[in-house]
């Protein structure tokens, strides 16, 4: 199942996630490629604010003001040129997280419309219409539960108790963010990991 905590999915579930993984790709590559501008898109302006918010999310620190330069003066647009050029592997990051997660918010929210239209005894034209109206206008209920799949398939889930202490050490230590970059999302992976071994028994 592509689904947190779902049994296996029924052939109408596999269908509707295929269809939203094609409308993901088409949202995950304005985002990429877009960036904040992409808050301009109506469309998917709902969705660059829930994955805009990453790990780590850089701006750039490394503008003209920041060193008492005039940000309009020559001076200070080629400090804010430097520093967009410093930060590009970490906009490329997000802009890679953004893209899939945007797939996977895409997928889980259509097999949640699927299983919603199901659920309530709808066939034919009023099973369709219904779940297109659930993807057009989704009940918050099941947005947030899509974005925490799409959190948990990218590896950017929130960590537990320990995972936060870890975090707000990390924030709290000078320095510490260029020794230990990211804790969340190798935390994660470590977890989805033994998740699918013996060793889930004991977590």
């Amino acid at each position: 199942s592509q689904t947190v905590g779902d049994g296996a999915l029924t052939f109408g579930e596999a269908s509707a996630l295929s269809f939203g993984m094609t409308k993901g790709i088409r949202d995950g590559f304005v985002l990429a490629a877009k960036g904040n501008r992409a808050a301009q898109n109506p469309e998917i302006a709902d969705l660059f604010d829930m994955f805009g918010k990453v790990e780590g999310n850089h701006t750039n620190q490394i503008t003209g003001s920041a060193f008492g330069v005039d940000d309009a003066s020559s001076i200070g647009q080629g400090i804010a040129y430097l520093g967009k050029a410093l930060n590009l592997p970490s906009a490329a990051l997000q802009a890679e997280d953004a893209f899939f997660k945007s797939i996977g918010y895409r997928m889980e929210l259509n097999a949640l419309a699927y299983r919603t239209a199901a659920g309530e005894g709808l066939e034919g034209k009023d099973m369709a219409d219904r779940i297109m109206s659930i993807i057009n206008d989704p009940p918050e209920a099941l947005k947030l539960e899509a974005v925490d799949v799409s959190a948990y398939q990218t590896f950017t889930n929130p960590l537990g108790k320990i995972g936060q202490g870890v975090q707000k050490l990390q924030r709290m230590t000078p320095g510490a963010r260029y020794v230990v970059p990211f804790i969340r999302t190798p935390t994660n992976i470590m977890k989805y990991t033994l998740e699918r071994t013996p060793l889930a028994l004991i977590s």
